[in-house]
């Protein structure tokens, strides 16, 4: 995983590496955001 950094003023780009691993990200589909449910 890399932060990249992009300076549009002068154009650079600074790369840095966070981590050399692979990460997975969580992802939530948004179909189930809204629902509502009866747990509270």
């Amino acid at each position: 995983m890399e932060k990249v950094i992009i300076h549009f003023g002068t154009g650079d780009v600074l790369r840095q590496t966070l981590s050399a691993d692979n990460m997975e990200f969580l992802v939530i589909n948004s179909a189930y955001i809204s629902k509502k449910n009866n747990n509270f």
